[in-house]
């Protein structure tokens, strides 16, 4: 069986999260534990954008997408995570 997708809409009516990089930590442990694929709609929150780019700074060499165009698309944690700006 394929890997599952999940899809994360962090800014909701519930609020956003005020640390983003735990966020984008709880993300990766859930899509390897569980063979998931996940796709993060940023909302263009400016603190989860930068959360994610330097993420993909610090796992270059796993990292799909070598741009910062967040409304591209970045793939992080070994393309198990589609990060959009939305």
């Amino acid at each position: 069986m394929g890997a599952s997708w999940v899809f994360a809409f962090p800014y909701c009516s519930l609020g956003f999260l005020d640390n983003p990089k735990g966020m984008l930590s709880v993300l990766e442990s859930t899509v390897f534990e569980g063979d998931h694929r996940a796709i993060l709609f940023t909302s263009s929150y400016p603190p989860l954008e930068a959360a994610i780019l330097d993420v993909q700074s610090q796992g270059t060499k796993n990292a799909i997408a070598m741009h910062n165009d967040l409304s591209k698309g970045i793939y992080l944690f070994s393309q198990r995570l589609l990060c959009v700006s939305w």
